[in-house]
């Protein structure tokens, strides 16, 4: 009677302990599934931003936004579920090495079973894998199509029957493709669940049968295997039903490894402190210079030739104000990615002060740009990534006008939200404030008025010439084209004519 009541108090002492540790592994398997996504998050980020513009624009936006979004979720998840898949598969082990104490003879007939029931498992999930690539690629389709409805609100608001065919014909047939795959895939789960439980169920009807042949073991071993068998059901379960998570997990973890970032995800994280010890400053601009240089661009088939550009000779040298012109599709914007160090040179090089650039990081570090499809930002930070102080921003808001507008307030503009023609205003004032040597405007006065294109070429370009910036202008505005200092052009990838304005003379150099 004594042992008794002292078993029923260890096991009510035993109850909240329990409690207690359940909810601290909880929280512990919280926090640490939680520190590791951000982790991944952060070195994916880290990984996208450190890839060569090139290979950015090869991988494409969608492409790029799935993987921050739909594949990293999948791996984050599959790794919330991995803490768990691992303590189920070691409860299920000690439960097999207890059961063998018990009987060798029923545990051979267990293992063949549960070996059964692994392989089965395992032959459901990999047969289901071609249904979970279909529908993870119809989830980043409708990713894209979301992206859509944001981008594209004005054309889509316009245009009715549009609006009708995209909604019905594009939105609506992608989301059925992805109803579609998600029951197939789901289907084949249910049946790796369900039959994993059936053959539970087998295993018990057999110890019953078995209860009563000439073999059978005792009374006790025979209670001992089927209390342990409805016991593992649910460790069963549990790993059955997690292994689908693993699998989207890693399907999602190809699909990064393809881009190549797989690297950079298992990376350690890179403190800000060392990032900001990154930042240099190279030698004083002195020249900058394209020596032979070519690009060319691959056409989408083989019989396609694509376009290329150059090769290319030009010699900008400091503080010189440049226009380059010329017609669509005539190379502008791809010898000002060359120039920024965006695309490295198929052939030739690009050189700084006479010496050839091997590292396109240190060339971005001499330019700022504001490129026709500019990405405004609200943060104004100078060339060390430190916040520009708001008097300096307030000056340059005064001097384009857009004071009444806008505000600074510790280097963030109050507000984006405006006409085309503003926010470029803002991406000059942004770019300017960088304070680095070559300023690059691709056809930044076509969205401007008469008023504030006066002001460009006729103010703003002449005093950062003479603040000693070199300029770059890609425009088609030819009656300023005599405030150069140089025009040149381009046509079909080919530099046909230079012209000196201060010398009054055409000349290529």
């Amino acid at each position: 009677n004594w042992l008794e009541q002292y078993d029923a108090w260890l096991y009510a002492g035993l109850l909240p302990v329990l409690f207690a540790v359940s909810i601290s592994s909880y929280r512990q398997l919280a926090r640490l599934g939680a520190r590791v996504l951000c982790h991944m998050r952060r070195n994916l980020v880290s990984g996208i931003l450190a890839m060569p513009y090139q290979q950015q624009e090869a991988l494409g936006g969608a492409r790029i936004h799935t993987l921050l979004t739909l594949d990293l979720d999948k791996v984050g998840e599959a790794f919330r579920a991995l803490p768990m898949l691992v303590f189920n598969i070691a409860l299920l082990g000690c439960c097999l090495v207890y059961m063998f104490w018990l009987s060798p003879v029923y545990f051979s007939f267990y293992v063949v079973v549960l070996a059964l029931a692994g392989l089965s498992a395992r032959w459901l999930i990999g047969h289901s894998g071609h249904l979970l690539n279909q529908h993870r690629d119809v989830e980043g389709r409708l990713h894209q199509h979301f992206s859509a409805i944001v981008s594209g609100a004005c054309e889509l608001t316009l245009n009715q029957p549009r609006r009708q065919h995209f909604q019905h014909h594009v939105i609506d047939a992608e989301a059925e493709q992805a109803r579609q795959t998600m029951v197939a895939s789901e289907n084949h789960i249910s049946i790796m669940v369900n039959w994993v439980t059936l053959l539970i169920f087998v295993i018990l009807g057999a110890l019953l049968l078995l209860a009563d042949s000439p073999w059978a073991a005792s009374q006790d071993v025979l209670a001992g295997y089927v209390i342990m068998t409805l016991f593992i059901r649910g460790p069963v379960l549990s790993i059955s039903s997690n292994l689908p998570i693993l699998a989207r997990g890693n399907i999602a973890w190809q699909q990064i490894q393809e881009a190549g970032l797989t690297a950079d995800l298992t990376a350690e994280p890179v403190s800000s402190a060392v990032v900001a010890q990154s930042f240099g400053t190279g030698p004083e601009l002195e020249t900058l210079e394209l020596k032979e240089v070519a690009y060319h661009y691959q056409g989408e088939t083989r019989d396609e030739a694509g376009f290329a550009l150059g090769p290319v000779n030009l010699t900008i040298p400091k503080g010189e104000l440049l226009f380059v012109v010329g017609g669509n599709g005539s190379g502008k914007s791809t010898l000002a990615k060359l120039l920024s160090g965006l695309y490295a040179p198929t052939s030739g090089s690009v050189c700084i002060n006479q010496q050839p650039v091997t590292d396109l990081a240190e060339l971005n570090s001499y330019i700022s740009a504001v490129f026709f499809d500019f990405h405004l930002f609200n943060q104004v930070l100078d060339d060390t990534g430190q916040a520009v102080s708001d008097a300096e921003v307030t000056a340059w808001l005064q001097r384009l006008e857009m004071d009444k507008k806008v505000s600074s307030q510790n280097g963030i503009l109050s507000s984006t939200r405006l006409s085309q023609g503003q926010r470029k205003r803002l991406a000059l004032i942004v770019a300017c404030c960088e304070n680095r040597s070559i300023l690059l405007f691709d056809e930044w006065a076509a969205d401007q008025d008469p008023h504030f294109r006066k002001v460009f070429y006729e103010e703003l370009l002449p005093w950062l010439k003479s603040q000693g910036k070199t300029v770059i202008a890609i425009t088609h505005d030819d009656r300023y084209f005599a405030l150069a200092d140089r025009v040149c052009k381009l046509e079909s990838g080919q530099l046909s004519w230079l012209y000196d304005y201060r010398k009054k003379q055409p000349a290529i150099s």
